[in-house]
């Protein structure tokens, strides 16, 4: 079935650039055919109160200020059930982000405009 999982994330731009690359070999093996990636910063920095910036204190023992928020939406195909594809794309982030995110039938874009960072159909890994 076809879905979009939609994730606003706490992560550094190094920690995305290093595990960006691996993603959508990491997605397959999990069972999730990605069609489309999509990766942005919202915000320089998440509001100090927000649960996303409490997790990232909590899990890392260091604030979140400073760290960027990301949204990221990854378009694919998966027989898994809904509830559990969200928490499966966040395994192939790295183990220091903070997420919060859900999935939906049908596929999502960022923006009209947006590029995606990964696409099936400019990959050579087809």
């Amino acid at each position: 079935m076809q879905v979009s999982v939609d994730l606003s994330v706490l992560m550094s731009q190094e920690e995305w650039k290093e595990y960006q690359a691996g993603m959508p070999q990491k997605l397959r093996s999990a069972g999730f055919v990605p069609e489309s990636i999509f990766a942005a910063v919202v915000a320089p920095s998440p509001p100090a109160d927000s649960p996303l910036a409490q997790e990232y204190e909590l899990s890392n023992g260091t604030p979140a200020e400073g760290t960027p928020l990301w949204r990221v939406i990854v378009n694919g195909d998966t027989a898994a059930p809904l509830p559990s594809v969200a928490p499966m794309v966040a395994e192939c982030l790295p183990p220091t982000a903070a997420w919060l995110g859900s999935t939906e039938i049908g596929h999502t874009e960022f923006a009209w405009s947006s590029e995606p960072v990964w696409s099936a159909e400019s990959s050579e890994e087809n």
